[in-house]
C-alpha cells in the first residue's frame, strides 16, 4: 500500500512541475503572416485557453486529492489555490505572456471540480474494492475468526489473560 501513496506523489509532483513549465515558459514566437495570426490568436483567446485552464487544473486538483495528505481538505484546496494565483502573478512578469483574472477563476473552477471528481471516484474505489473477507465478518468476529463476544463474557479464559489463572 505504501508504494501505491509513492507513485501517486511522484505523478502528482511530475505533473506539477510539467504544469508549471508550460504556464511560465515564454511562448515561442511565430512566424505567421499578421492576419493569420491574429485570427489564431482570437480563436485561441476566445475559446482554447479557458478550456485547458480548465481542464490543467482540474487534473491537478484530482491527482492532488488522490494523495493521502497528513492535513485537511480545505488546506489543500488554499494550498492549490495559491499556486494558481501565484502562476498567475508571475506569468505578468513573464515575456509575452500575461495575468489575466479569467484564467485565475478557470484555475480555481478547475481545482474544485478536480477535487471533488477524485472525492466521488475515491468513494466508488473503496465500496468496489473493498476487501471480500470483511464483508463476510459477523459484528462481534475479529478477522482471526474468534468470536469477541466470548471473550468478553469469560473473564477466566486463558485467551483473556495470555496464562492460565484458576477462578477463586
Amino acid at each position: 500500500m505504501r508504494h501505491r501513496k509513492r507513485i501517486a506523489l511522484v505523478i502528482f509532483l511530475v505533473y506539477l512541475a510539467a504544469l508549471t513549465f508550460f504556464l511560465l515558459a515564454p511562448r515561442p514566437q511565430d512566424h505567421l503572416n499578421d492576419s493569420f495570426k491574429n485570427l489564431l490568436r482570437y480563436f485561441f483567446w476566445t475559446y482554447v485557453d479557458p478550456v485547458t485552464h480548465l481542464v490543467c487544473f482540474t487534473m491537478l486538483g484530482f491527482l492532488a486529492s488522490l494523495i493521502p495528505w497528513r492535513r485537511s481538505r480545505q488546506t489543500l484546496l488554499i494550498l492549490l489555490m495559491t499556486y494558481g494565483a501565484l502562476t498567475e502573478i508571475v506569468q505578468y512578469f513573464v515575456p509575452s505572456r500575461s495575468a489575466e483574472w479569467g484564467d485565475l477563476i478557470q484555475d480555481m473552477l478547475g481545482i474544485a471540480t478536480g477535487m471533488v471528481a477524485a472525492s466521488y471516484f475515491l468513494t466508488w474505489w473503496r465500496a468496489r474494492y473493498k476487501p471480500p473477507h470483511l464483508d463476510e465478518l459477523a459484528d462481534d468476529q475479529e478477522p482471526g475468526g474468534r468470536d469477541v463476544s466470548q471473550l468478553a463474557e469469560d473473564p477466566t479464559s486463558d485467551e483473556n489473560h495470555g496464562d492460565n489463572r484458576k477462578p477463586l
